[in-house]
């Protein structure tokens, strides 16, 4: 009488073993589970949002943006751009009034206006360091008495 040996023989135990859960799964103990998103016990069904759902906004005023972006070349390259930016702010708050709020923009167009402002003050300190130095500059040179 040979002996042979089973791979499906385990510990002297006759029969089929079934084989172990796959690399990463744990067999669960408390039998199969459902399938993730379902509801468990029947409960209500999750509700199915269509396309759209929230309303969007409405477009921003393009001459909101391009004031804010005049207006900010302005303040760092070319000072006199501040009178052109807040023109375009103003006109831009003018039109998304007029429209009944369908066109946005109004924060934008704000925001050019206030940095326009700013650029037109540094312009005019600016213009009025440069005439105080060349008067106390023609001045200096006349003084009698020396």
């Amino acid at each position: 009488m040979t002996q042979g040996y089973d791979p499906n023989e385990q510990s002297g135990q006759g029969g089929y073993q079934p084989p172990p859960p796959p690399y990463g799964q744990q067999p669960s103990p408390y039998g199969q589970q459902p399938p993730y998103g379902q509801p468990q016990y029947g409960g209500p069904p999750v509700p199915q949002y269509g396309p759209g759902g929230f309303a969007s906004a409405p477009a921003t005023d393009q001459l909101a943006i391009i004031s804010l972006v005049v207006a900010g070349v302005g303040l760092v390259i070319c000072q006199p751009a501040g009178i052109v930016s807040l023109i375009l702010g103003l006109r831009s708050l003018r039109r998304i009034g007029d429209s009944g709020n369908t066109i946005g923009g109004r924060g934008v167009a704000i925001a050019g206006i206030i940095v326009s402002i700013v650029d037109i003050v540094i312009t005019i300190g600016i213009i009025l360091a440069v005439v105080l130095a060349i008067v106390a500059n023609r001045h200096a040179g006349t003084t009698p008495g020396y």
